[in-house]
């Protein structure tokens, strides 16, 4: 019997499995992982043993991916500097409950996702919150934006500027970050 307020109503065990043919007695589905495991090795057609993925796609592309790899150090550059600018302009103070913290108490947090580039490390993206603020805010959204708004954020300037999304230049946009975060010294 379903407990009361739940939706739906159990199936029984004959309609969840109609359709399929019943089982003997002691033998067990066959799950996906078994029947990988029971596969046979390919066959290589040389000699020589077989290459990774990884590694024939370094040959191909003549060693490794400095392209990414610098992407991605950028990305990690850029967020470090983000949030030391973030935490300078307020102070290093969580802006909820002015609480002063020091090193990682406090927390940058954004206002839209990290996800969105457009807007991901623009100070007026992110406010200084510790720990237990930044948890409240999640936990109450309705309550944080309206906080947001008291506090002067202008949430439709940030939501036009995801609406026209722009891959930012990441070597113009560290530039950029430095000069703010000079401002602040």
């Amino acid at each position: 019997m379903p407990p009361p307020g739940s939706r739906g109503r159990r199936r029984s065990t004959a309609a969840a499995n109609a359709g399929t043919p019943p089982m003997k007695k002691g033998e067990r589905k066959a799950s996906s992982r078994r029947l990988l495991s029971r596969r046979k090795p390919l066959q290589s057609s040389t000699t020589e043993p077989t290459k990774s993925r990884r590694a024939s796609k370094k040959k191909r592309s003549g060693g490794t991916s400095s392209r990414t790899q610098s992407r991605s150090t950028m990305r990690r550059r850029l967020d470090k500097l983000a949030r030391e600018v973030v935490l300078r302009r307020d102070g290093h103070r969580c802006r909820w409950c002015s609480k002063k913290a020091v090193g990682r108490d406090l927390q940058w947090c954004h206002i839209y996702s990290r996800r969105y580039l457009a807007t991901r490390w623009l100070p007026e993206n992110a406010v200084t919150l510790c720990a237990s603020c930044h948890r409240k805010g999640h936990d109450r959204p309705t309550e944080f934006t309206q906080w947001l708004n008291n506090d002067g954020v202008d949430l439709e300037a940030l939501s036009a500027k995801l609406k026209k999304p722009v891959a930012p230049d990441l070597e113009k946009m560290e530039e950029w970050l430095r000069w703010k975060l000079e401002g602040f010294k």
